[in-house]
């Protein structure tokens, strides 16, 4: 507990406005930010089977090779993907939380950098690690993983430190440069990458599935077969490890924080309870798929089903954050209150709001239409 003289002082913003409602802010963030951890769940779920079918399968055969290639072809544009849909949601959290993001920021501010170091070594691996056989190839196979999971971890710590000021004093003094001495670190990081491990799994399913390669004795229908399988066993192992950390992430959170979330007393544990009740159907609707699959439908549910509670955790991420932020220690943070002495004040502007909805759906547009063009092309062996 720190004590009342080594309270963190928050940067004043009472003088500014936010350019619409809270609610709508909030929304907009949470569906982009969903969005963009769709993406970045492809990335670094396939990188990371990348590099274990890279050290486990030691004579390849031929449509595992075309698999592998389809997979590796697929991350640049994923990743270019994830970049862009990440500038959204970090827009949205400089916007509602800028006096405590842009503060946990400056303290990490060198590994702020480092993370754009690391995103270059990540795509670039991408495609030298298309030179087989060689060591150069394997070596960026096992740089692509390390980085964006590094990436990852420099973000969970900006996260933490952004809802928990208290921390900050140790910043200041340098006793801590990057990692935040809390007990939700770990558990938290862990949450994440198990999420990514079951959605990289069903991305490998849908992105890996290719025409077969002009000279390839191989059919489509077994290169679907086999890529749905693989990506199938992946999603089977990041479940259950879901599941166990996010039991874990859950008992290093506050006890009134746990309490509302454990108890179907109020909407947010009602969301809670039923993205736990959707993993689990997708768990059913998956062996559907492992036995069909070749088929798309079952495949199709159990990548709906997981994404809609992606988008459960998501809602109670923010309630968490709402939580840690409207604590005495962080300012007591009343963001959906315009009124309230320590909420933002509002002042509408709807060009922007319209402007913004209008290119999100040109956008999303134009990313089908990529989309359905790269997946025509065929497969290299």
């Amino acid at each position: 507990m720190i004590a009342a003289a080594a309270a963190p002082h928050i940067p004043a913003y009472q003088h500014l406005a936010l350019p619409a409602p809270a609610w709508l802010l909030v929304t907009l963030s949470t569906i982009t930010f969903w969005i963009h951890l769709i993406f970045v769940s492809a990335v670094v779920g396939i990188s990371c089977i990348l590099l274990l079918r890279c050290l486990l399968l030691r004579n390849r055969s031929e449509i595992d090779r075309q698999i592998n290639s389809r997979a590796l072809r697929s991350l640049p544009l994923c990743i270019s993907l994830a970049i862009n849909f990440g500038v959204a949601p970090l827009l949205f959290t400089q916007c509602l939380y800028g006096p405590w993001f842009y503060t946990a920021s400056i303290f990490i501010a060198p590994f702020w950098l480092a993370v754009l170091a690391l995103l270059l070594i990540g795509f670039i691996s991408t495609y030298l690690a298309r030179l087989k056989q060689s060591l150069i190839g394997f070596i960026c196979t096992l740089l692509m993983p390390l980085a964006f999971i590094a990436i990852l971890y420099i973000m969970t710590n900006n996260s933490v430190l952004t809802i928990q000021p208290e921390h900050w004093i140790e910043f200041h003094r340098h006793t801590s440069a990057l990692h935040v001495p809390d007990p939700i670190v770990g558990p938290r990081l862990l949450h994440n990458l198990a999420i990514i491990i079951t959605l990289g799994g069903l991305a490998w399913a849908w992105l890996s599935r290719s025409k077969p390669a002009p000279d390839s004795q191989l059919t489509q229908t077994n290169i679907n077969r086999h890529a749905t399988r693989i990506g199938l066993q992946y999603f089977f192992l990041g479940l259950p490890l879901q599941i166990a950390f996010t039991i874990w992430y859950l008992q290093t959170l506050p006890k009134p924080l746990q309490s509302q979330l454990l108890h179907t007393s109020n909407s947010i544990s009602i969301i809670w309870y039923a993205s736990l009740f959707l993993i689990g159907l997708a768990l059913l609707t998956g062996i559907v798929a492992a036995f069909k699959a070749a088929g798309r439908f079952s495949l199709a549910i159990t990548t709906i089903l997981t994404a809609l509670s992606l988008a459960g955790n998501l809602i109670v991420r923010q309630h968490i954050r709402t939580y840690y932020l409207s604590r005495d220690i962080a300012g007591n943070l009343d963001i959906y209150n315009p009124n309230s002495t320590t909420g933002w004040q509002v002042q509408n502007h709807n060009s922007a709001i319209i402007a913004f909805a209008i290119l999100a759906v040109i956008c999303l547009i134009t990313i089908i239409v990529m989309l359905k063009l790269v997946r025509s092309r065929p497969a290299q062996s």
